[in-house]
């Protein structure tokens, strides 16, 4: 090989090699700039979810849930179930306090998940849109003052069911998804009455074989910051009659009860008593970390 056929596949090389590091250096750009976007909407949705769960939560509220165990990073439920015995234990609770026998829970409020795969369908800015959602029931009387049309109460004749959506959903939609996709804003009163379509039963990636579809109009009557994260949120007894007809066999008790201390200064003495009787207690001075590592 002469020097000039060297110096031609030597020059050739490095063209390609050119070639392979411009590209390679917008991938690297492409990718700093994707996980960059994704840092700071998964810091927008912290920063929303804190300030919404854990400014406002009340001082004398206790979460009582099932103790879970650790298997590497994920966490799974234990045996033990929150049942309607549970909710009466807790009712009727009673500590001493400076020697005299005092009950110290005010209420107590039940949610229960359903046990069964849905979604929804509905009209948005003239877009028939469609999504699995989550479904989760809660006692009407927790989220009252989150009711802004209409009333949240089971109701098995009525042609439709109301529902609260999460409001931390629509601050992030709005701080993170609307500005990025260049869609309008929503107002809360915009979503007030609006409808949709409820498939419980049935999702795009779940159906059990022999479930029972039930399909239900339902309608926004408000916001809240209670109930499930990830969808809509009904009166209770609607997602208990659901999870007879769909799963029947399917029974983990309640996901979560939350327990109201007649006074604050008692809810480190109902804590201590839950967790003497083998359930886990939440209270706002713990939840902060939680929900900030979620």
């Amino acid at each position: 090989m002469t020097f000039n056929n060297w110096l031609g596949l030597r020059g050739e090389g490095l063209g390609r090699a050119k070639s392979r590091s411009l590209l390679t250096g917008l991938g690297i750009m492409a990718g700093v700039a994707a996980l960059a976007y994704f840092m700071a909407l998964g810091e927008g949705v912290r920063e929303t979810v804190l300030g919404r769960l854990i400014k406002d939560l009340p001082a004398e509220e206790i979460q009582v849930v099932t103790p879970s165990m650790a298997l590497g990073p994920i966490k799974v439920g234990g045996a033990k179930k929150l049942t309607d015995e549970t909710v009466e234990t807790l009712k009727n609770l009673t500590v001493t306090i400076d020697g005299e026998p005092i009950k110290v829970v005010k209420k107590v409020y039940r949610q229960l998940d359903a046990s069964f795969p849905a979604s929804i369908t509905g009209h948005m800015f003239g877009i028939v849109y469609g999504t699995d959602t989550a479904i989760s029931g809660i006692d009407p009387e927790m989220v009252a003052g989150d009711v802004k049309t209409g009333s949240f109460e089971y109701d098995p004749a009525a042609a439709e069911i109301p529902a609260l959506i999460p409001d931390a959903l629509l601050e992030v939609y709005n701080s993170a998804f609307a500005k990025a996709h260049d869609l309008p804003q929503l107002s809360k009163s915009f979503l007030m009455g609006k409808h949709f379509d409820m498939k419980p039963g049935l999702s795009s990636i779940s159906r059990k074989r022999g479930s029972v579809i039930v399909q239900k109009r339902g309608v926004i009557v408000g916001l809240t910051g209670r109930g499930t994260m990830l969808g809509v949120t009904v009166p209770i007894d609607y997602v208990r009659n659901w999870n007879k007809a769909i799963n029947p066999k399917e029974n983990n008790g309640y996901r979560m009860l939350t327990v109201v201390s007649v006074k604050p200064e008692y809810v480190a003495a109902i804590t201590a008593e839950v967790r003497d009787m083998g359930l886990e207690a939440r209270a706002s001075s713990g939840l902060a970390e939680r929900v900030g590592g979620i």
